[in-house]
């Protein structure tokens, strides 16, 4: 989602993304409509609440361009305050591919091991059991195989 605010423009996405949607307002938003949409709302509100503030942490951490931080204004619209991280790795990094590499491998062994992915927020039960059977086929030694 955070690429949508592209369709306004590339200086609008610099000027304003990190202002309107990484903040404290947009983490009550986004944390208020997960829930609503949920069957055990707690839940999805405390895990969704979780999930935008590592996406944030995330964003301090690896998301700058060329040595510069991108700032995040979480007070926004109580105050301007910049919070930057001076220590970070650019957007475009070893260190963000890895990170997705991890996050897409972790996602499969969820699936394989647990039975659910993420496709069940949006696809049916037996839709999500398809995308589950797809992973087991290709990412589970076959008993025959390991004899």
């Amino acid at each position: 989602m955070d690429g949508l605010s592209l369709f306004f423009g590339v200086e609008a996405y610099v000027k304003y993304h990190h202002v309107l949607t990484h903040g404290i307002v947009a983490a009550v938003i986004v944390t208020a409509v997960c829930a609503v949409l949920a069957r055990d709302r707690v839940k999805v509100a405390l895990l969704s609440l979780a999930a935008f503030h590592l996406h944030l942490v995330c964003d301090l951490v690896g998301s700058g361009a060329d040595g510069q931080p991108w700032p995040i204004v979480y007070l926004w619209p109580f105050s301007l305050h910049e919070t930057m991280f001076f220590h970070g790795w650019d957007l475009a990094s070893p260190q963000n591919a890895f990170v997705w590499l991890a996050a897409v491998a972790a996602t499969i062994w969820i699936g394989v091991r647990y039975g659910r992915t993420f496709a069940e927020a949006f696809l049916s039960a037996s839709a999500d059991a398809r995308v589950v059977a797809t992973l087991r086929k290709y990412f589970t030694r076959s008993q025959a195989a390991a004899e």
